[in-house]
């Protein structure tokens, strides 16, 4: 469906790149006809629109408005009704403690600025209610998989799925067109990711120790 999408606009290793994610993320979360799903950073939209038909709506934010344009046109050339987009970041929105069944943090935690990244973590762990899924960059800091985790656990989930990968970028660049022949040359950028699903293991003890901070305020 919206995997056609980037076959056709983009190329055949970004098409590949997304069926992977989806084959990740359908066997590592336990999508459910009733659930809410928030979709941090979502881009053009194409993993909220694959995921429409398993749950019951998904809010899709992402910052940048070209993007989020195209996530609306295609919707609505895909005929999908429950996916909402909006113009937004993360620190854009007031979410509840537990509002959402599942959240998607999918490409952002390494974008964001240093002094940024344990807040936005823990806003997302905060409004999950089951399960949150977390993908960023590590092959400039090995710390951020031990960061992430501690956060995880500490906010009452346990990792059910995690995975490592690299993925190679090439980048032609070209010389003056004349000499294009001698000094044309490609170069190859070698990204290491971390995959990981945190599942809560109960909601209840969350809620508990919620009410708790609110009463000894």
């Amino acid at each position: 469906m919206a995997r056609r999408y980037y076959y056709r606009t983009f190329n055949e290793q970004t098409g590949r790149e997304l069926s992977d994610r989806m084959a990740d993320l359908k066997r590592a979360l336990d999508f459910k006809p009733t659930y809410r799903v928030l979709d941090i950073g979502c881009a053009e939209g194409l993993i909220s629109l694959e995921l429409a038909p398993f749950v019951s709506e998904i809010r899709a934010v992402d910052m940048r408005p070209a993007r989020i344009q195209a996530a609306q046109r295609l919707a609505e050339n895909l005929r999908i009704h429950n996916v909402q987009f909006e113009i937004a970041s993360l620190f854009d929105l007031t979410l509840d403690p537990l509002s959402y069944d599942i959240v998607l943090f999918l490409g952002v935690y390494h974008q964001l600025p240093q002094s940024s990244r344990e807040r936005a973590l823990r806003i997302v762990l905060h409004s999950a209610k089951h399960q949150v899924a977390i993908r960023t960059r590590i092959h400039r800091d090995f710390g951020v998989r031990d960061t992430i985790l501690n956060a995880c656990r500490e906010e009452g989930f346990e990792i059910t799925f995690e995975r490592t990968y690299e993925s190679a970028r090439a980048r032609k660049t070209r010389g003056l067109r004349i000499m294009q022949d001698w000094f044309s040359h490609s170069t190859t950028t070698l990204h290491k990711s971390l995959k990981l699903v945190a599942s809560r293991v109960t909601a209840s003890t969350f809620l508990f120790s919620v009410a708790a901070q609110i009463l000894c305020v």
